[in-house]
């Protein structure tokens, strides 16, 4: 309980980032990596792997699509329960919104043109 009213205070994009981290902990968990391994994987160093799986770092897309294929998931796996949680959050035709909406439609661009 008390955590999802920490959660509910939170900004939509520090949601976005912790939900983010807690799917990237949960599925190199299920893989039975360590930070470290997954960080060699994905070319970064684990200390970021560790900023990331805590919400305080915020991966640009290529690094989401390097982790996504990592642990042999599709990036919409990744993203799961963030995309629902913008939509109770979010109002339509705010920037938070759009932001949310280009980053989706650059996400389908990329995956088309893999």
């Amino acid at each position: 309980f008390k955590k999802q009213k920490i959660q509910k205070s939170l900004s939509f994009p520090k949601l976005a980032y912790l939900r983010f981290g807690e799917n990237v902990r949960a599925l190199r968990r299920e893989k039975h990596l360590s930070q470290e391994e997954l960080s060699e994987m994905v070319f970064t160093t684990q200390k970021y792997i560790s900023c990331i799986e805590t919400g305080r770092a915020h991966p640009g897309l290529e690094a989401c699509l390097r982790i996504a294929d990592a642990l042999h998931v599709s990036i919409d796996t990744l993203l799961k329960g963030i995309i629902e949680t913008g939509s109770e959050v979010l109002k339509p035709n705010s920037p938070e919104q759009d932001l949310l909406d280009d980053v989706i439609w650059a996400v389908h661009r990329y995956l088309e043109n893999r």
